[in-house]
């Protein structure tokens, strides 16, 4: 056996020398520019047609090999390289970033000073990256790039790229001319996917994509000769000419017809109105609380409606109007009684998640049904004085039978609390991460021995536990499963929901498979949006040996969703949903 091994290792190595991957980066093809060069970490590294690990395999890459990176972060976890005169992929986690380049007509974007009282510079933005400097708290830095990598700023230090987190960086000056958020025309997309850049260059960072058909606001045309300045996702994108179709030159914003869609009232103390339907827009107005309005649209940019204040267009958030409903119900008899089980449950006009939201009932809420099944999946119920619908699945009928939570005797989960001690992890609206997941473990810790599982925690009080320990408590457990609790953040309070990690590394199908089924219970359990189940190169769940996921539970830079977290309701939700999650995966 090891003959073979060693005859069919030297025959590798022939081959990939006559295609030319030993020690030379790859050559730069085209038009495109490196953005850096890497060294390949694994035994052999599949190089894929497309940035998935299920697209065609074109190529493999012995360990050493040196590549010439053309884009970073494709879909998430991916890099750009080229492989005998052909475009690839290569997954990021198998490849450690050896030097990065300069783009030439990379300009600053915005001027910020330091908050934290010393702030890690570090390569790539990534907390687990080599850490290249240091900030002093007041410390005046030029930014040439947000969001890297989600929640990262680009800086230039003792003349290298580095990397901060925007969390401890307060932005002083914007240079993205902002000056107006003035939309100039509107434009639709023609190619079959538009690339946003974060610079108005081929080679800058990909922000996004846009499928064909997108309609767009454009704030500045010709920068840098070709290029369109659009908003995406809460900040400032460039796409190319050649592939939009102006469609209107100006503002008027005006809606195909002035027929009003539904009517509302607002919910909040004072409520918002923005010219744009996304939270960073200019406030045009407040609307306090009680005051009727009439909507035009629905689902603007997700979560938002369109208005008129002032004969002028505006947007307000969704989440702090209750639609009204001029229709009173005729008389019906109660057939049977429930409980929300859910944190939040909409109440829909309609047996379908398309319609109008006429309301929320919280956890615990008592309701009288009127009729079951409707639409396959809905209940009738009776929300003030007028009908509405119900998802069956997060409603309990009658008396629900007890779990049975047999599978999980003598199951040994470990359960991993995120940061703690010196590291507070996120920290937004008087909250600090570390506390909530801890809490919230504790709470789960509780189910699970109610269960009859052996739970070892990582941590149990604010202490500071390393990456590798937490891996370590796990294999020392000999751990069947672990879980490690997480919250989110953001440098747009906007974002929001519930997302769960896994990695290939080890017990590949059982982690994704556990993701899943936990994923399923959190969001039908907590009632928040659903960001989807995803893989990540995250260490805690990358070196443990058994059926690994990292949660996030919500965003604390969210308010509203921070004050969710906070809650002991919450977190106690969030643990039953764990446990059922995990009755589930044991099915």
């Amino acid at each position: 056996m090891r003959k073979f091994v060693l005859i069919f290792s030297v025959i590798l190595i022939a081959m990939f020398s006559s295609i030319q991957f030993n020690s030379q980066p790859a050559k730069v093809y085209g038009d495109n520019s490196r953005v850096a060069v890497g060294e390949v970490t694994a035994s052999l590294l599949n190089v894929r047609s497309e940035a998935n690990a299920n697209a065609r395999r074109i190529a493999q890459l012995p360990r050493g090999t040196k590549v010439s990176i053309f884009e970073i972060n494709v879909n998430r976890d991916w890099l750009k390289i080229n492989v005998n005169n052909q475009w690839g992929f290569v997954h990021k986690d198998f490849v450690t970033i050896t030097e990065t380049f300069t783009q030439s007509n990379q300009v600053k974007v915005a001027d910020g000073q330091v908050t934290a009282s010393n702030l890690n510079v570090r390569s790539q933005a990534s907390a687990s990256s080599q850490r290249i400097g240091v900030l002093a708290n007041g410390t005046k830095v030029e930014i040439f790039e947000t969001g890297v990598n989600k929640d990262w700023l680009k800086i230039r230090i003792n003349n290298q790229w580095g990397y901060i987190h925007s969390d401890f960086v307060r932005i002083t000056q914007s240079n993205t001319n902002q000056s107006s958020n003035q939309v100039v025309s509107k434009g639709r997309v023609t190619a079959t996917n538009l690339n946003v850049r974060s610079q108005a260059s081929a080679s800058a960072t990909r922000l996004t994509t846009l499928p064909q058909g997108t309609q767009i606001d454009i704030y500045e045309t010709g920068v840098n000769k070709n290029w369109l300045k659009i908003r995406v996702n809460n900040q400032w994108g460039y796409v190319h000419s050649d592939f939009v179709t102006i469609t209107q030159g100006n503002n008027s914003q005006a809606p195909v017809s002035d027929q009003v869609m539904a009517k509302g009232q607002v919910t909040a103390t004072n409520l918002n109105v923005r010219s744009q339907p996304n939270s960073s827009a200019t406030r045009m107005t407040t609307l306090s609380q009680g005051t009727q309005i009439d909507v035009y649209e629905i689902g603007v940019n997700r979560d938002w409606l369109k208005i008129k204040v002032s004969n002028n267009w505006g947007y307000v958030h969704s989440d702090f109007v209750s639609m009204l409903q001029g229709n009173s119900p005729t008389p019906s008899q109660v057939i049977e009684t429930g409980q929300v089980t859910t944190a939040t449950l909409n109440v829909r006009s309609e047996p379908t998640t398309n319609s109008t939201r006429i309301g929320t009932l919280t956890s615990g809420t008592q309701i009288d049904i009127y009729e079951i099944g409707v639409n396959n999946d809905w209940l009738k119920i009776k929300l003030g004085n007028q009908w509405g619908y119900v998802h069956r699945n997060f409603v309990s009928i009658g008396n629900a039978s007890q779990l049975d939570t047999s599978k999980l005797r003598n199951k040994v989960i470990v359960i991993d609390p995120g940061h703690g001690g010196n590291d507070p992890g996120a920290v937004a609206h008087g909250y600090r991460e570390k506390d909530i997941v801890l809490n919230m473990s504790l709470h789960l810790k509780q189910k699970l021995e109610q269960a009859g599982a052996k739970v070892v925690m990582t941590r149990s009080s604010d202490v500071f536990v390393s990456l590798s320990n937490r891996t370590a408590v796990a294999k020392n457990a000999n751990a069947d499963i672990f879980l490690s609790i997480h919250t989110n953040s953001s440098t747009f309070e906007s974002a929001h929901g519930t997302e769960t990690f896994w990695n290939r590394n080890y017990e590949r199908h059982n982690s994704e498979k556990l993701a899943s089924s936990l994923q399923s219970k959190l969001v039908q359990n907590l009632g928040l949006r659903d960001r989807g189940v995803k893989e990540a190169g995250f260490e805690v769940i990358k070196y443990t040996q058994m059926p690994s996921v990292l949660i996030e539970l919500g965003f604390l830079t969210n308010k509203a969703e921070a004050q969710k977290l906070a809650s002991s309701q919450f977190q106690e939700q969030a643990a039953q949903a764990v446990l059922e999650g995990l009755l589930d995966f044991y099915k």
